[in-house]
């Protein structure tokens, strides 16, 4: 892919084609879609999610975005990183001071994105609870240790995928902990998938509108494990819990 070709026309250029970031997920091997028969009768596994309903068990669907398969190749990271670059208005951009990258899947991204806006880079330490549930994944917990936003500084967040944002909040808490002024610029997303949020995220813990970013918009449903569409493989075990750390068990199909 030639960065070139994206400085000079705002495009991704592949085999002499033009190809959109949802072909660089695809090509990388990191999208999934259940298969299903002729008669819509599901062949693959459904896919957990890390959002969680009041009983705290994971809502599940058919699609998955992982962008960790593309991470592999930093060139392509480049890339998308300058068309996110170009998607940020000016204003914006001139204010920030820090690209701080959402743990694990935004950290590369943010790093890059970093580098080619000329700003400081941070993130915070990620660590997971592990579920009671045998098989389910964890849920994630923030902190900042080895990198710390100080008072006053202008941050831009980096999320790989986004969904409901809950990382996002759980990470704006933390820095509220920890300073007594910061401003939250905008925050930048490969892929958003979110039924609810488009181009801004209201944070209830900032009680601010944020402008949100993102080279794919692509809304994926989730459902609840009672819903009757998932219910049947619910029961027969039919499901990926942990997509990520399973992804060789999904390209099978």
């Amino acid at each position: 892919m030639n960065i070139k070709s994206i400085e000079t026309t705002g495009h991704i250029w592949s085999g002499g084609n033009i190809v959109s970031p949802f072909d660089v997920l695809r090509e990388a091997g990191g999208w999934y879609e259940c298969h299903k028969d002729t008669q819509g009768i599901r062949s693959g596994p459904l896919v957990g999610y890390a959002e969680r309903d009041k009983l705290e068990r994971q809502f599940v669907g058919e699609k998955y975005a992982n962008f960790a398969k593309i991470e592999e190749n930093v060139e392509v990271v480049q890339d998308l990183a300058l068309l996110l670059k170009n998607k940020i208005p000016d204003n914006l951009l001139k204010l920030c001071d820090i690209f701080c990258g959402i743990p694990e899947g935004g950290k590369t991204l943010a790093a890059i994105l970093a580098l080619i806006c000329n700003k400081k880079f941070k993130y915070p330490e990620k660590k997971m609870i592990l579920s009671y549930k045998l098989g389910e994944r964890g849920v994630s917990a923030f902190s900042f240790g080895r990198h710390q936003i100080r008072s006053g500084q202008k941050v831009i967040l980096v999320e790989d995928v986004t969904n409901t944002f809950s990382s996002i909040e759980k990470v704006l808490m933390q820095i509220r902990k920890n300073v007594d002024y910061f401003t939250i610029v905008a925050i930048i997303t490969f892929f958003n998938r979110s039924i609810e949020w488009d181009n801004f995220y209201y944070s209830k813990s900032e009680q601010q509108c944020i402008p949100v970013f993102s080279l794919i918009r692509k809304i994926i449903q989730p459902y609840s494990q009672d819903d009757p569409f998932v219910i049947d493989d619910i029961k027969k075990g039919n499901v990926v819990w942990d997509p990520k750390n399973n992804w060789k068990r999904l390209v099978h199909y």
